[in-house]
């Protein structure tokens, strides 16, 4: 049973409201009674009841004093406020001090065992959770493979300080590393599209692929794994003990086809030159990430190692990522005046500085490929890939730069030009829905789902098209509405807020006056009949 404490100045009101409750029926129990505000803040230390109801108007302490105090102090224990004042600053003060209920003197038995049963929801809801959140957290304190994984992430980012005893946290974390030699590989869906259907897909693929690499090593030589990011990196030992004799090249082509055989995903490797501390983990990592990057040249599929892709010295060469970076958000957002400048420039870059010239082709790739997904017309589609399946035809970098924006200025103007339509058919859409929705609970997921598209790219159109965002503009179609109402209809108030969507009454006498200057009442009052 949970406990509640009653509190009004009037011994009269406490006994009826005693009495004339099956409190057991609702799941509590009356642990004490206060005549004032003090003797309830006394009451409180004591018994530290789950509900405290309270009247408004009290000496000394009013009932929205303790309703503060209670949240300050005590704010599991829920509140429900008693008052013969309507006024809806008392509410609207309630509402602050956290009350969720309010109930209006004279007291309906059916108003406050309704409220009664909204509170004992409540507070088992937030033990469940309280619950949920223990028990969460004893099963990640006996969870060792997620600290282990954490563990090793943040060795791959160097965040393992240079003095402490790896050894003594890897035999911790139940490694089977032993101080040996070791390389990284690092494994890299070559598709997306996969996952972005399917959030759990990830991990479903990644099981698989500790599945093949179990059963085909035999666990000779491969130690412990991790994910990070969207990648599953393997530390392995430098060893010439591999299965059957096979070459560490071989065996992982061997895995690589195995899984695309399997999941037909493809699957390509990057695996990083030999190092002897394992505080070098995270350069392990530098490298496996510039080995994958040449699977631009050597496509799907492809296992790396950086010894061989390594040219002009020791460290990994990197070209400007950011940049490239701006040229796809600017083609995706089909700004063609500055996709065409930024591509300039990346070209500029590659031909002035000869140490990533050997990015030239991969890097025209990733222009052509972001064009190809966002060109409309399957003839241009067609053309990009001939252009990407004949990159070695181009001779030269200039060659191939003009041609590349060439392609770029014809695939955006198409692409806007096919964007526009779309958008303005979608507004329609959009807007029609909220018409014919209007007096319902209107979600962003529902208005999506209506349009077919995420509710994150109908927030841009919408913004983009609009000039607002949704939700402004759903709040100022519902007020419109609610101002004709107002003029031209005899409804009550909260019907109006009803019929224009809202089912908070309070909620929506605030909405209206913000967004009019006045309230309801004072809105039909001078505008009625117009």
């Amino acid at each position: 049973m949970y406990q509640v404490l009653l509190v009004d100045d009037e011994p009269v009101i406490l006994r009826n409201i005693s009495k004339v409750i099956d409190w057991e029926k609702f799941g509590f129990s009356i642990c004490a009674t206060a005549e004032c505000g003090e003797e309830a803040c006394r009451l409180l230390k004591e018994y530290r009841p789950n509900l405290v109801i309270t009247d408004v108007m009290m000496p000394q302490m009013n009932g929205i004093e303790l309703a503060e105090f209670i949240g300050e102090n005590y704010p599991k224990t829920e509140v429900i406020i008693i008052s013969g004042y309507d006024e809806f600053d008392f509410a609207r003060s309630a509402m602050r001090a956290g009350v969720m209920e309010y109930i209006m003197k004279p007291t309906k038995k059916e108003e406050l065992e309704q409220a009664l049963q909204k509170v004992y929801e409540r507070i088992q809801r937030k033990a469940d959770l309280e619950r949920n959140i223990r028990e969460l957290r004893e099963e990640a304190e006996k969870n060792i493979p997620i600290l282990k994984n954490q563990f090793f992430s943040e060795l791959a980012d160097k965040i393992i300080p240079e003095g402490q005893n790896l050894m003594e946290s890897l035999k911790y974390y139940g490694s089977e590393l032993k101080g040996d030699p070791f390389r990284l590989w690092c494994f890299d869906l070559d598709r997306e599209e996969i996952c972005d259907t399917i959030p759990e897909m990830r991990e479903l693929l990644w099981v698989q692929l500790r599945m093949i690499i179990r059963e085909n090593t035999k666990g000779l030589f491969v130690s412990d794994s991790f994910v990070k990011g969207k990648h599953l990196l393997y530390v392995v030992e430098d060893s010439d003990t591999l299965p059957e004799g096979k070459s560490m090249e071989e065996l992982l082509e061997i895995i690589l086809s195995e899984f695309k055989n399997l999941t037909r995903t493809s699957l390509s490797v990057g695996v990083s030159c030999v190092y002897e501390d394992y505080h070098k983990l995270y350069m392990a990592r530098k490298d496996c990430e510039a080995a994958l990057e040449e699977r631009c040249n050597l496509g799907e599929g492809s296992c790396i190692f950086y010894d061989e892709v390594r040219v002009f010295s020791n460290e990994s060469v990197e070209y400007d990522h950011e940049l490239m970076n701006q040229i796809c958000m600017k083609l995706r957002a089909l700004n063609k005046k500055s996709a065409v400048k930024l591509i300039e420039k990346i070209y500029v870059e590659m031909r002035e500085n000869k140490a990533i010239y050997q990015q030239f082709y991969s890097q025209t790739i990733l222009i052509l490929t972001e064009l190809f997904n966002i060109s409309p017309d399957e003839e241009r589609k067609k053309k990009i890939r001939e252009v990407i399946a004949a990159l070695n035809d181009y001779k030269t970098g200039d060659m191939l730069r003009d041609l590349v924006l060439e392609i770029t200025e014809e695939t955006v103007d198409e692409a806007a030009a096919d964007s526009a339509g779309k958008n303005r058919e979608i507004m329609g859409q959009i807007v029609h829905y909220v018409d014919e929705h209007l007096g319902e609970e209107i979600s962003l997921a529902d208005v999506a789902d209506a349009v077919h598209l995420s509710k994150n790219y109908l927030c841009s159109i919408f913004k983009r098209e609009q000039g607002e965002t949704f939700f402004s503009y759903l709040t100022k179609v519902r007020m419109d509405r609610a101002k004709q109402l107002l003029r031209r209809t005899e409804h009550k108030v909260y019907v109006i807020a009803e019929m224009v969507g809202y089912t908070d009454y309070p909620y929506f006498s605030q909405v209206f006056k913000k967004h009019t200057g006045i309230t309801a009442g004072e809105y039909r009052e001078i505008y009625a009949g117009e």
